[in-house]
């Protein structure tokens, strides 16, 4: 197909389907301000533009006084949460160390951070504070690790920081990957024959059946046909291997 360009006098269709005769009075006119002067209006009134901009303007203390509100929230928690927590309660009896004291608020401070108990999702509250709220810029593992260690801190902070910045949906669309892009998929060999390649996997954890509560399941990867074994929760290496031969072994041979 090809595609050849025709000037407006020459394109009857499409010419007939969009030059409109009260726009464009004289072929080639383009003198729009002069037929249809109503159409030429703003599209936002003076009052919209003052209220947009009273907006933008207003928008960054709002953000600013909601942060603050929900850190003092935060705080009230953390407190009435200390004294169920098991590390915050033992720390806050013992005498204070080098690492673990205690302020006049009633906060607990490991390394001159405060220790944020294990209860009522507050370690997740405080990530979200620093990785989701829209001051903070969803930045990445090592620099939402870095804000909440300014102030916070918890055992595990590490792993737990990493795996849920990693599971964040808005990073996941908006960034770059800046690793090496993966390979393709590579297929596996066919086998030359039956039973030649074959795969072994447990169902477990079922409801007991004649007392059995697995199922041993076999798979050929040429003809896929499959072998499924009752079995228990609690096979041994030896009972896995008697059964491979009772099953597999004595009908097919052994795989290659």
């Amino acid at each position: 197909m090809i595609i050849h360009f025709h000037p407006g006098k020459l394109g009857a269709k499409p010419d007939s389907l969009t030059r409109r005769w009260d726009v464009y009075p004289k072929e080639g006119d383009k003198d729009y301000a002069q037929v249809n002067p109503h159409n030429f209006r703003p599209v936002f009134t003076s009052e919209q533009l003052a209220l947009s901009l009273r907006a933008s303007t207003l928008a960054f203390p709002v953000l600013h006084t909601a942060v603050l509100m929900d850190v003092e929230q935060l705080h009230k928690d953390i407190l009435s949460a200390l004294p169920n927590d098991p590390i915050g309660s033992t720390r806050m009896s013992d005498p204070p160390d080098n690492r673990w004291t205690v302020d006049n608020s009633g906060f607990l401070h490991c390394d001159n951070r405060i220790y944020v108990p294990e209860s009522n999702d507050l370690r997740l509250h405080v990530l979200r504070n620093t990785h989701d709220h829209p001051l903070s810029g969803h930045f990445s593992q090592n620099c939402t690790l870095e804000l909440i260690r300014c102030e916070y801190t918890w055992p595990g902070i590490c792993t737990y920081v990493k795996d849920y910045v990693k599971s964040c949906t808005t990073c996941a669309r908006a960034k770059v990957l800046r690793h090496k892009p993966f390979e393709l998929l590579k297929q596996l060999p066919i086998p030359e024959r039956p039973w030649n390649s074959i795969s072994m996997d447990f169902i477990e954890q079922l409801p007991d059946s004649s007392s059995y509560t697995a199922i041993l399941v076999i798979i050929d990867c040429l003809s896929k046909q499959a072998i499924f074994i009752p079995t228990h929760d609690t096979i041994t290496s030896p009972y896995l291997a008697r059964l491979f031969l009772l099953h597999v072994f004595s009908k097919h041979g052994i795989p290659l």
